[in-house]
């Protein structure tokens, strides 16, 4: 249900970039309040929308991740949960998980 969501979402509302950020956050997080794995199969994220996983790779390495492959498949290196709220940050997303784990959140603007 979550993938149709993800799927829904990026052909709807949100450029590229974060489409496939948030589908990376999907497949990274098992449960909501967990650390994002180290590493992500790209082939599992390009599965979530209709994007291929060379497009997806390129995506994920413009936006700031890096990428390597092991064993002939190729993966997404998440660097942290501060890396990845920071990529979050910078592609203006809206996300609870995000907002549960930034460490440096931005004032309202109203309190600025």
């Amino acid at each position: 249900m979550e993938r149709a969501e993800t799927s829904l979402r990026i052909g709807h509302q949100e450029e590229p970039s974060q489409a496939v950020f948030q589908a990376l956050l999907a497949e990274s997080l098992l449960d909501e309040l967990l650390e994002p794995a180290e590493r992500v199969l790209i082939a599992d994220i390009a599965k979530t929308g209709p994007r291929n996983s060379w497009v997806v790779g390129d995506i994920l390495r413009r936006i700031g991740f890096e990428t390597r492959t092991v064993g002939g498949r190729q993966y997404v290196y998440t660097g942290g949960t501060q890396h990845v709220v920071d990529i979050g940050n910078s592609l203006g997303l809206e996300d609870e998980w995000l907002k549960r784990h930034d460490l440096n959140p931005m004032p309202p603007e109203d309190e600025v």
